[in-house]
């Protein structure tokens, strides 16, 4: 006698599936550095700055794919990758010059691939864009805007980091559709230098002579400069013009500032003549720089601490033209210009270097 069973048999098959997991040490970063005046263009910085697609897959475990093997994804690998980040996120950086909480850099979402650092939010100024290879996982940053670095003077590599979390997802994919996803543990670390200008010593080849000077005397003759006296350069030049030579960085030109003057090494000092006596007497020589309102140009003046008259005037203009007027008379040493001689002068060129 037979009998057939009154349900059939039921028969399963399970799936496998795939697996990523991030690494709990690893961390990826990239550097840029402002000395660039644009992506891509002249000088010495970063930028844009590149994390590897090694690094990045450096941060998870080695993706498994389970019986099904890998899928198609990712460029045919089965492994792709995109960014995570609060949208509007707080950057702790702004724009050169700025420092208002209403315009500071906010992250704000462009895709799941792409961030972007704008002042204030969506809308604002571009100051940089992080972009991740979906399939690849290489990450680009690009500065389009100078930031604010607040360590002022000489130093020129001070060093901002972006405050925003910004992580990179790993999403693996077998052969039948499946996926598993992994964060990274830490958010990337991006960085951006500072840059700074530069300016080349400037010589003036001109000689001024103090003979171009003259002070009316009453009674008596005038304090007036003498023309071809013993050892005489030619000329009575009491005016020269120049140009410095100079790079404002990329953070562009802020201002020009002159300070301190010093005459063969030691304080300047000017010839003070008594209107009244003819005599003169050596006095000190009071130095302002004022900067011009409009513009990063300015006036640098010396004033005599005694008679309160004007020495000498350098005006610079924006552009680093200048021209140094000399009004009266400087003293000199009692020593002839290149001789070790210190005694009774027998010429009249004992010649300043003003530094």
């Amino acid at each position: 006698d037979s009998a057939t069973s009154a349900a059939g048999l039921v028969i399963t098959f399970e799936d496998d599936g795939p697996n990523a997991q991030a690494q709990a040490e690893a961390s990826a970063d990239a550097m840029l550095d402002e000395s660039l005046a644009a992506p891509n263009g002249a000088g010495d910085g970063v930028n844009p700055g590149v994390i590897s697609a090694t690094t990045i897959a450096g941060l998870f475990a080695a993706p498994v794919f389970g019986a099904d093997g890998a899928g198609s994804s990712g460029g045919g690998d089965g492994v792709s990758y995109t960014l995570q980040a609060a949208d509007d996120a707080l950057t702790g950086l702004w724009l050169t010059g700025k420092s208002d909480p209403a315009d500071e850099i906010l992250l704000v979402k462009v895709s799941e691939t792409e961030y972007e650092g704008r002042e204030g939010g969506v809308g604002g100024t571009l100051a940089f864009s992080i972009e991740i290879d979906g399939d690849s996982g290489e990450v680009t940053i690009t500065q389009h805007a100078t930031l604010e670095h607040t360590d002022d003077g000489a130093a020129h590599d001070d060093v901002l980091t972006l405050d925003a979390d910004i992580r990179v997802v790993q999403t693996v994919e077998d052969a039948d559709g499946d996926t598993d996803s992994a964060t990274s543990a830490a958010g990337l670390v991006i960085t951006f230098e500072d840059d700074g200008p530069d300016i080349t010593n400037e010589v003036a080849t001109p000689i001024l002579d103090d003979e171009g000077q003259s002070t009316a005397v009453n009674p008596g003759p005038d304090a007036a400069g003498i023309v071809g006296g013993p050892g005489d350069d030619a000329g009575v030049l009491y005016e020269l013009q120049g140009d410095f030579d100079f790079a404002a960085g990329s953070d562009g030109l802020k201002a020009f500032e002159i300070t301190g003057l010093t005459a063969n090494g030691s304080p300047l000092k000017a010839i003070n003549v008594d209107t009244a006596t003819g005599r003169g007497t050596a006095e000190a020589v009071n130095v302002t720089w004022v900067q011009n309102g409009a513009d990063a140009g300015g006036t640098y003046t010396g004033v005599g601490a005694v008679s309160g008259h004007t020495i000498f005037t350098l005006v610079v203009t924006a552009g680093g033209h200048y021209t140094f007027t000399l009004f009266e008379p400087l003293a000199h040493p009692a020593t002839h210009d290149g001789d070790a001689q210190n005694g009774v002068e027998t010429e009249w060129e004992d010649n300043l270097s003003l530094v």
